[in-house]
Formats: C-alpha cells, structure tokens, sequence
C-alpha cells in the first residue's frame, strides 16, 4: 500500500528520474493471481510522468493473459494518460478480442475507453471494429459494456474530425452542444500531441469546469504542456485553487483543489 502511496506521489509530479526505479520494480513484480497492491500505484505513476521509455513494459503487460485483469485495466488508464500512438494497436486488440466474461469484459471496457480517448488520425481503422463491437449479439446480456462502446464511438467522432489538429479540438473542448465525453477527448488530445500548445489558449478558458473527470483530465494536459511563463494558465489555476480549498463536497470524491495545487507546482517547475 505504502509503495502505491509513494509512487503516486512520484506521478503527480511528473518525477522523471523516478522512471527508471519504477520499471524495476514492475519488471521485479509478480502479476499473476491475486491483485498485486502497490504496483497500480508504479503503473499510474508511469503514466502520468509519460515518458516513453515506460511504452514496451507496460504494453507486455496489457497484453499478457496471465495478469490479474485488474492490473491490466490499470495500464489501459496509464495509456490514456500518457496519450502515446505506439499503445493505440494493442489498446483496439484487447477491445475488440477479450473475453466477456468474469473481469474480462471489464477489461474490453478500459482498453475501449482507453483507445477512444487517445486515437486521432488512426480513427478510421478502429471505426468500423467499434461499430462491430456494438452490434456484437455476444454482448446483448451486458448492458454496460455496450454502453462503454458507444461511449467510444462518441469520442471517436471527435477523432473522425479532428484527426491530430490540436487546434480543432481547442475548438471543442469548451464547446458545451457536445457530449462530456466528447470535451473530454479533445482535452485529453491538447495534452498529448506535439503541438498541443497552439490549443494552449482554449484549454486555459476551459479548465475552471466544474465536473471533475473533464477538470482532471484538462488538468494533466495542462501539466504536459504547460510552463511558468504562461501567466494566464498559471493564475487560472491559482484562482481555482483557492477557490476549490473553500468547497467542503469532493465532487464525486475528486479533490479539486489538490489536483489544482500538483498541476501549478508541475507547471511552476517548468521553465523554458
């Protein structure tokens, strides 16, 4: 428990120099059978750091049938994150090819909704497998995992129009006619691809959201390509803060103002 802490922590700021540690430790790690405390803790953390070098390992894990599915849906959140194009194949395979039964169709959801949120110029590739999912009478008993696909798929529109134009999906991430799944793709997409700055603008105007998933997510975009030069991203996020450590309710148990105060340490670190 105390490693999942610790590791975390790492994560939240982005600790570079904690890659290297932390591959050990998963590569040292005993996957199979029981759910393997602390190591979703290393996983999330190499996913929010981003660095690629974490890409090979953890894909070696997704793809493993022998590993507790649990830590398996860990590493498809880390991808999501971590936004990076040699993860989006094997996210659509374990989607589209994994069980539905016990945890497994868990596991087609997180790779599902992991995939939606990464995928940009690929989309046209997943589209009609996602579209397959949908109609597959294989899932007619399972409700919610149907529903998680097309969920997907919304997401996947954005993709369909956007491809890897981080300015387009500075346009929708403020834009409330679309669904929140659907913002919160396009925030996550600012975050991952190269030119994610030239959508730096939107996003600050997008961030004071109120709905904690969209504010965590455009958050950690903000961290990606945020830096203490960028006056008005700083301050935003430094009149959230405030305003967010005077709420008593943790909306849907996200601690806003925590998450705020990481980001604009993150964010303060980094110079040019």
């Amino acid at each position: 428990v105390m490693l999942g802490k610790l590791a975390r922590i790492l994560g939240d700021k982005m600790a570079a120099e904690a890659v290297d540690p932390l591959l050990k430790i998963l590569a040292k790690a005993k996957l199979g059978g029981d759910y393997t405390k602390g190591i979703d803790g290393v996983i999330e953390a190499l996913g929010r750091i981003g660095d690629e070098k974490a890409v090979e390992p953890l894909l070696k894990v997704l793809k493993n049938p022998k590993v507790n599915y649990k830590i398996r849906m860990q590493v498809c959140q880390a991808f999501t994150v971590m936004g990076s194009k040699k993860t989006i194949a094997a996210l659509l395979e374990v989607a589209e090819k994994g069980m539905i039964e016990g945890g497994y169709y868990n596991l087609r959801e997180g790779a599902a909704m992991a995939y939606s949120r990464i995928v940009g110029a690929e989309v046209d590739v997943g589209w009609p497998k996602v579209e397959a999912m949908i109609a597959d009478p294989k899932i007619k008993d399972y409700k919610a995992t149907q529903g998680v696909f097309k969920e997907a798929l919304d997401r996947m529109k954005v993709a369909k129009e956007c491809k890897d134009d981080a300015a387009c999906y500075g346009k929708k991430v403020n834009d409330t006619s679309i669904s929140l799944a659907q913002r919160e793709k396009a925030g996550l997409m600012i975050g991952a691809l190269p030119d994610g700055r030239k959508a730096l603008v939107d996003l600050v105007k997008a961030l004071p959201v109120r709905e904690p998933v969209l504010r965590l997510y455009f958050l950690e975009s903000a961290k990606r390509i945020g830096k203490a030069s960028d006056t008005e991203l700083v301050q935003t996020i430094e009149k959230l803060a405030a305003k967010d450590s005077k709420r008593k309710v943790k909306y849907l148990g996200a601690d806003l103002a925590s998450a705020d105060k990481v980001a604009l340490a993150v964010i303060k670190a980094k110079t040019d």
